[in-house]
């Protein structure tokens, strides 16, 4: 089985996905290490015609610099995962953290390994793949600039925005393997 990882998660959770890339197999969407109390939502990969249709279908949030490039010195891989929460509700980045992509994985040269959420994120909401998406990290600069000076910290990093909607580090443990 050849499957792609994802991660998603808020500060008091990090979840990780495995997508699998056979379109036609039902249970697409797997969660590791999920405690049994829980239920997984699985959810099927839609092909590369309903991905689109779905993009169209969201209302995404429309702040006035949709044309502007804020990541002007960004020359390595620009892609991203954000939650509606940021693109579509329009909240500001609430936490953020960054990890290394999966060697070998298809998205390797397009994942800068960031990942983006509001912060009030429920379980159920993250373990539904339709309330995510994958970005270019100017869209979600665009979303949020006060993100720009955070993105070069290296793997392994998170930050949090504290009750003065300011960033602060936070530590950041992986999920294991």
């Amino acid at each position: 089985m050849n499957v792609i990882p994802l991660s998603a998660g808020n500060s008091g959770q990090k979840l990780k996905f495995y997508i699998n890339r056979n379109k036609r197999l039902k249970k697409c969407l797997e969660q590791e290490n999920e405690p049994p109390k829980k239920a997984v939502i699985l959810q099927t990969l839609p092909a590369k015609k309903e991905i689109i249709k779905m993009k169209q279908e969201k209302q995404f949030f429309i702040n006035g610099r949709e044309d502007e490039v804020l990541l002007k010195d960004w020359e390595t891989s620009d892609g991203c995962i954000a939650t509606d929460r940021i693109t579509v509700d329009g909240l500001p980045v609430g936490y953020m953290y960054r990890e290394k992509p999966e060697e070998g994985n298809p998205f390797e040269g397009y994942d800068s390994g960031w990942r983006f959420t509001a912060g009030d994120e429920s379980d159920e909401y993250m373990q539904t793949a339709a309330h995510s998406g994958i970005y270019k990290l100017n869209t979600i600069c665009q979303y949020d600039p006060d993100i720009i000076p955070l993105l070069h910290a290296p793997y392994g990093t998170a930050y949090i925005r504290d009750e003065n909607g300011e960033f602060q580090e936070e530590p950041f443990e992986p999920l294991e393997e």
